[in-house]
């Protein structure tokens, strides 16, 4: 029917499984499978089909990026103690953990729709809507070495190797490809089907309180984003780097402690080329937002007053005339 075809033996109505992985392939026709709720009707149609194959390319092409972002990364070399990471790479290791904790609960009692549906949002919020995108910055200008990246690149592998162990089981072809071509320790198994299940996460990375703080500083990032919205809409600018944002934080707003404690880092989570906050006496919290300006900086696309200023890189902002000139210093080295 149009609703999709109701799969029953009472009913004899059925779609040949080769049919499926002619058409959709057998990852679609697997995912298919773990996405159904056992328990109620079963239902499959063409539309069912060609959500759930949107679904996987979201999957592969998250995978695809992080193996990506890894090119050269030794584990055994480059991985950080947690103590030593960006507070914002912290925040995500522990959404990291927390979803292989509700996983592994879902493994455990065969609710396997639950576990489409929870990496699902992990992939889509957590990393596409949010991580990914905020890190650009730091994985693409600062320097090979600097602790910002080497914290961003650590954080991906700790993905990347969670993802491809908890998704084996559903997607199983395409996890043992990604095994093959990610970085590895010399004790790594050669097969992902034989690695262990990344169950030590919330020991290492679980933080309740830097959680909550960052609960707080996405809610902040939220109501600027809808401010850069209508912005947009009024056509006073292009992208959110185009903008100057000022925030004024009353001293008893719920969010004023942890933008206190994070006020480094928000320029980095808004992604726009200027940034201040002051900190007043009251509750409210109020945004200012104007276009930047200065000139826009070749090599990081932030808008700065300081672009042009190096008669060397005339077409770089000075953040990014100081490191590139750093980076010849080392090459010549």
């Amino acid at each position: 029917d149009g609703e999709g075809k109701k799969i029953s033996k009472t009913l004899g109505n059925f779609i040949p499984p080769e049919e499926i992985i002619n058409e959709f392939g057998a990852e679609i026709y697997r995912l298919w499978v773990a996405s159904e709720n056992y328990q109620e009707d079963v239902r499959i149609s063409d539309q069912v089909l060609k959500t759930l194959r949107e679904a996987y390319m979201k999957i592969r092409n998250t995978l695809r990026y992080l193996l990506g972002t890894l090119e050269g990364f030794n584990p055994s070399s480059d991985r950080m103690e947690a103590e030593d990471m960006v507070a914002m790479d912290r925040y995500i290791l522990h959404q990291t953990a927390k979803l292989v904790e509700r996983i592994n609960e879902s493994y455990e009692t065969y609710k396997f729709h639950d576990i489409f549906h929870q990496l699902m949002q992990f992939v889509t919020v957590d990393l596409s809507a949010f991580y990914l995108d905020v890190i650009k910055d730091r994985l693409y200008v600062n320097p090979p070495f600097s602790k910002e990246r080497r914290s961003a690149r650590a954080t991906l592998y700790e993905i990347l190797s969670t993802l491809v162990r908890v998704l084996a089981p559903i997607t199983s072809f395409t996890c043992e490809e990604v095994w093959e071509h990610m970085p590895h320790n010399s004790d790594d198994p050669q097969s992902v089907f034989m690695a262990t299940f990344p169950r030590f996460l919330t020991s290492k990375y679980g933080d309740a309180d830097l959680a909550m703080e960052f609960q707080r500083l996405l809610a902040t990032r939220e109501a600027v984003n809808k401010k850069l919205e209508e912005k947009r809409v009024n056509k006073e600018i292009g992208h959110s780097l185009d903008a100057d944002v000022s925030l004024k934080v009353g001293e008893k707003h719920p969010s004023s402690s942890a933008l206190k404690a994070h006020a480094d880092g928000l320029k980095e989570m808004l992604i726009v080329s200027q940034f201040h906050i002051e900190f007043v006496d009251g509750e409210d919290l109020d945004i200012e937002i104007k276009r930047v300006g200065g000139a826009k900086c070749e090599r990081c696309w932030h808008w700065s007053e300081t672009t042009g200023n190096d008669e060397k890189y005339p077409g770089t902002c000075d953040r990014c005339s100081t490191i590139l000139h750093k980076l010849k210093v080392e090459v010549e080295a």
